[in-house]
């Protein structure tokens, strides 16, 4: 019985060593692992954090690049609408082209600068009413704008025709300012 009782001892000695031994490799190897493996959770958790965010970045920027894209457009439209000299030329091409287009036949065309601004122009031509009226509608819808000073409408020289004379003012954006009056009667210093 002796004999069984040491087998017994040796087993349960060889059982506590072979305990003590797992819980050995546990703590030395397993434990570290899986606090490698959280701290590596943790930092695939940043990256996707910083991906993420990157991904942001990048679509700000592609919205920010849209956005100038649409802005140089409008500069380069702000220019034709209102250029930074006379250009008396374009003007005038501008207003032979919608007269031309409304069915009216220019007679003279005289411009000139005022300083202030502007580009003045005075256009006589002929043609039915209807087509005077068509002229005025896509002056007021032209891309530079045209400012009509003053006008006179007579009977043309044959019946169903009638002569125009139209002065307009058209801005540029290199003359001098000066204090101009809007409708309503306030003051500004060419800012309009």
């Amino acid at each position: 019985m002796e004999e069984k009782v040491k087998k017994g001892q040796g087993m349960l000695l060889i059982s506590v060593v072979a305990l003590l031994g797992s819980f050995i490799i546990v703590i030395t190897y397993i434990v570290p692992k899986i606090s490698s493996l959280k701290d590596l959770a943790n930092q695939v958790a940043a990256k996707e954090q910083e991906l993420e965010t990157g991904r942001s970045k990048v679509e700000a920027l592609k919205k920010a690049t849209a956005i100038i894209k649409i802005a140089r457009s409008e500069i380069e439209t702000l220019g034709i609408a209102v250029p930074s000299k006379e250009r008396a030329d374009e003007a005038l091409a501008q207003i032979a082209k919608i007269a031309s287009d409304s069915g009216l036949s220019l007679q003279s065309v005289n411009s000139g600068t005022s300083g202030d601004g502007f580009v003045n122009i005075t256009v006589s031509c002929e043609g039915s009413f209807p087509s005077v009226q068509t002229f005025l509608e896509k002056i007021e819808r032209n891309l530079r704008p045209v400012k009509v000073m003053d006008y006179t409408v007579a009977s043309g020289t044959d019946g169903g025709s009638v002569s125009s004379t139209f002065n307009f003012s058209l801005p540029y954006a290199g003359g001098e300012k000066k204090d101009v009056t809007t409708e309503e009667g306030s003051a500004t210093n060419g800012t309009e």
